[in-house]
């Protein structure tokens, strides 16, 4: 996971209702193409602890938190970013 897309997860945290791909690349000064590839790199790691990402053409883009681990989540990444960042990629290495 790379600084852009811990970025982008805080904002889709901050975010109660679904937002468009426009939303998000305008705060985060990207293209919306840029937007969906974070959002195909963050799906598995996302599901792997308890979150998810509902992302469709008519709603738009939210976060669904569901067994309520965001915030756990954040402060992980912000404490230990390079531990989780190689655990992530030997996994995604091993298929």
């Amino acid at each position: 996971m790379n600084s852009r897309q811990i970025k982008f997860l805080k904002l889709l945290k901050e975010q109660s209702e679904y937002k468009p791909a426009s939303f998000f690349a305008k705060w985060l000064s990207v293209s919306t193409k840029t937007i969906y590839s974070d959002i195909n790199a963050l799906y598995s790691f996302l599901q792997e602890n308890g979150l998810d990402l509902d992302s469709s053409p008519r709603n738009g883009i939210k976060l669904l938190d569901v067994k309520n681990n965001i915030n756990k989540l954040i402060d992980e990444i912000n404490d230990d970013l390079y531990d989780k960042l190689y655990d992530y990629l030997i996994k995604l290495s091993r298929g």
